[in-house]
């Protein structure tokens, strides 16, 4: 009876323990945020993944905000769609030109917000107005290598309608 007795009570410690690391146990999620790509002056496209022991996964997304104003208050935005999907990535089309943001990957369950690692990027320069890119002057509007491409013919007419005045000339 005695030996029943203690291998019913090692069933109970060890369920005991079983219930209390399951209860108590963390979730295991890991959230990793990619490098930026597809980076343009106004857009990049930021991409994360999790991976997790089976917890439930209530939200996910991108926090994100402008690396160089000081600014503490991350902007989010939220992936929606089937949250079992462990890569999202999502384009933010809203972004300063030559700035350079702050972004990570998280995801929600019960317990409470993962994040991934922070990245840094930088969008690119805003392309150059169309006037300013063939060299136009803003005042007038005339190409300012217009003249200098046009010196040659300019010059090779006034030679002729010169030879032209001679040859007139000479034959009166």
């Amino acid at each position: 009876m005695r030996e029943k007795s203690v291998s019913f009570l090692c069933t109970l410690l060890v369920l005991m323990a079983c219930f209390c690391v399951s209860v108590f146990a963390e979730e295991a999620i890991t959230v990793t945020t990619s490098p930026a790509d597809t980076i343009t002056d106004t857009s990049a496209i930021l991409r994360g993944v999790y991976y997790t022991d089976g917890a439930d996964i209530t939200e996910r997304g991108f926090a994100y905000k402008p690396a160089e104003t000081g600014d503490e208050d991350y902007k989010t935005v939220v992936m929606h769609g089937d949250n079992s999907v462990t890569k999202f990535g999502y384009t933010l089309d809203t972004l300063i030109p030559d700035m350079a943001y702050t972004a990570m990957a998280y995801v929600k369950t019960e317990s409470g917000v993962h994040y991934g690692p922070e990245i840094e990027f930088r969008t690119l320069a805003a392309p150059a107005k169309p006037s300013e890119a063939a060299g136009k002057t803003p005042e007038t509007g005339i190409v300012e290598d217009a003249l200098t491409a046009a010196m040659p013919m300019l010059l090779m007419l006034s030679m002729a309608l010169s030879s032209m005045v001679l040859f007139k000339n000479k034959a009166r």
